[in-house]
């Protein structure tokens, strides 16, 4: 009986390594392609490719954890004039299309609050315009962040990113051309499982990124919004670096409402 019962827990033990192991093997990757061109703070250029016989341009976006803010200055030495910038001059969404949301969530994290942050995060941003940016969460295959060219979903995701102290990445693509033309035309996200604990709700946890406040912050970008390094716009969602226990990105400051009104007028 007890030779029985060793075997059965040998059994019981290889099943949960196996399956560990394949767990951590499908685990998603971002990793910056060889191709990949820096082009301005944490922002990498990927190419181009072709979508509906259009040439599209692809950037990747990381937010970073740590790293030295600009002292508030901006052209021949004055403050800047406004807190906010964009992608690409003109680069918006002119349809909108819906996103896909990875199902597996981030370290026991409840799958539904992982979605609900995430419409909150878009809503926080469709609320200022009276376009539909981001549209509403459908079903699908979510397969990994697109580096090299688009697959005509907008994907969600937690995962690995490979590169330092990156907490989240956001890769957009949008069409080559004239900015009165110029369109986003997709976006992924990866926020890392690996290197960072993640919570939902308040108060924070101080010891953990509040995900509202880094989806709201990269929800940005997937609209078209630029990243901002001046320590005078720090307290802007788009402000580049983040941190745990933050939570003032959950909503916009004046600049991110400016902005966003502005693209899309």
């Amino acid at each position: 009986m007890r030779r029985i019962f060793v075997t059965f827990f040998s059994i019981l033990i290889t099943a949960f390594l196996v399956q560990s192991a394949h767990a951590e093997n499908s685990r998603k990757e971002f990793r910056l392609p060889p191709q990949a061109k820096p082009i301005s703070e944490n922002v990498y250029l990927l190419g181009q490719a072709m979508e509906d016989g259009q040439k599209v341009e692809g950037v990747a976006i990381l937010h970073p954890k740590k790293g030295n803010a600009k002292p508030g200055v901006g052209a021949a030495g004055k403050p800047p004039t406004a807190c906010y910038g964009y992608i690409a001059n003109g680069a918006r969404w002119r349809t909108t299309e819906n996103y896909l949301v990875d199902p597996t969530n981030s370290r026991g994290m409840d799958v539904g609050g992982v979605q609900n942050a995430i419409a909150t995060g878009f809503s926080t941003w469709d609320d200022q315009v009276t376009f539909d940016i981001f549209g509403s969460e459908v079903s699908g295959t979510v397969d990994g962040v697109d580096t090299t060219a688009t697959d005509g979903k907008n994907e969600i995701m937690f995962g690995n990113i490979a590169e330092a102290n990156a907490i989240g990445v956001t890769v957009v693509w949008y069409t080559i051309g004239s900015p009165k033309t110029r369109q986003i035309v997709e976006y992924d996200q990866m926020y890392d499982d690996v290197d960072y604990d993640w919570s939902l709700g308040d108060p924070a946890d101080p010891t953990k990124m509040d995900f509202l406040n880094i989806v709201t912050h990269e929800d940005g970008h997937a609209a078209g919004m630029a990243d901002l390094y001046d320590t005078v716009c720090s307290e802007e969602t788009e402000y580049g670096y983040g941190t745990e226990g933050e939570t003032k990105k959950r909503d916009l400051h004046t600049g991110d409402i400016e902005g966003i009104k502005k693209l899309y007028r």
